[in-house]
């Protein structure tokens, strides 16, 4: 498994997206190239342009426009040094990619709440397809971690519009404490604040096939009524909300397989964790950027990922370079009539050395508030 380029497919026009080209990519052993990618597709990867961009996204980012602040970079194009691999085949992706790599990954892979009555049952099924693909990963080194990153960047443009109030385009920062005086703050933040960051942004782009469900609400799945609440209500929450858990906010949650998974953090393996009190929610023209910062998570996860994530100032790499991840967004749903839950979005990522990928943040650090 190599690291992707392009798709080889000529002509392709993003913006125009039931012409020639689309008809041709659905000759899929024209376009996947081999039958191993070909069983890398799920049964509801039935959209061309969908699966063009979970396999190929650079083919979809050299013809975007784009749109945000004129002279930002853009997103997905930091220069940092942590490259898509091929995707491949379901079966054998995960344990096929290189060191310090990532690649679309599959809803499919995470079991996920089921109703009625998940309360009672704690029954849990296998997710359908994600409904965003991640098209690239940038990775940035700041002195205090990057706030609303989704107003300082550019992003791409869809060659759709997608209905009602839920983002075409969604950023989610995972911000991760390095060092204070060469080692994490322990029981509290200090009083001066958050400090030096490595920031790991993930930047992902609605899917096709999503965008037609949502243009009839009365017949799509109950995940899509819960994507559409989630962005109606937890932009309105302020603060930590009132119960303190970030309320309709605090529903959003990262679900992480680890393998090998250091013993430090077996317990914690798989479990979904509520983004709360260390979630913020943006709302910009171009996107809706979700910062997560881990400074606010529990001691234990906190500084099993400093020390073993590679974070520190010595040249040790840590244990997680030695690891891959399966990691997962999505919108957690407590009301059987938004059951069963789906996962927004998912990478996977290899073996990563983040302080080798890492290249310095050269804008702002407050939130600038949304940008058009």
């Amino acid at each position: 498994m190599g690291i992707g380029t392009s798709s080889g497919i000529e002509g392709c026009s993003f913006y125009d997206v039931d012409s020639e080209h689309i008809r041709a990519l659905e000759d899929r052993e024209q376009f996947m190239g081999s039958d191993d990618d070909i069983g890398s597709m799920s049964n509801d990867d039935d959209d061309p342009w969908d699966v063009l961009v979970a396999a190929e996204p650079e083919q979809f980012l050299e013809t975007a426009t784009w749109a945000g602040p004129e002279d930002a970079p853009k997103a997905t194009e930091a220069l940092s040094t942590l490259p898509r691999c091929t995707r491949g085949a379901r079966s054998n992706s995960f344990e096929q990619m290189p060191p310090n790599s990532w690649c679309q990954g599959w809803g499919e892979d995470f079991r996920v709440r089921q109703g009625p009555r998940y309360q009672e049952t704690g029954l849990k099924v296998e997710s359908k397809p994600c409904l965003y693909n991640c098209v690239g990963i940038d990775v940035y080194h700041s002195a205090k971690p990057i706030r609303n990153i989704g107003s300082k960047i550019r992003v791409p443009v869809l060659p759709f519009a997608v209905p009602g109030s839920v983002p075409g385009v969604l950023v989610v920062n995972i911000q991760l404490p390095t060092h204070k005086q060469g080692r994490p703050w322990v029981m509290k933040k200090p009083k001066a604040g958050d400090g030096d960051s490595v920031n790991v942004v993930l930047t992902y782009v609605m899917r096709r096939s999503t965008m037609l469900q949502m243009q009839d609400m009365a017949s799509a799945p109950p995940a899509l009524h819960l994507l559409e609440q989630y962005f109606m209500l937890a932009p309105k929450v302020e603060d930590n909300g009132l119960d303190g858990k970030g309320d309709f906010r605090g529903r959003c949650k990262l679900i992480a397989q680890v393998t090998p998974i250091p013993r430090a953090i077996a317990s914690f393996n798989g479990r979904p964790a509520l983004v709360t009190d260390d979630g913020r929610l943006y709302m910009n023209g171009t996107n809706a950027t979700m910062d997560i910062n881990i400074n606010d998570w529990a001691l234990p996860v906190r500084t099993a990922l400093y020390s073993m994530g590679g974070l520190g100032p010595g040249d040790a790499p840590g244990k997680m370079s030695k690891a891959k991840v399966k990691l997962a967004i999505c919108i957690e749903p407590r009301e059987d009539e938004l059951m069963p839950e789906q996962i927004l979005g998912s990478v996977q990522l290899a073996n990563l050395a983040l302080r080798d990928s890492m290249v310095e943040w050269q804008g702002a650090l407050r939130d600038m508030g949304p940008q058009s």
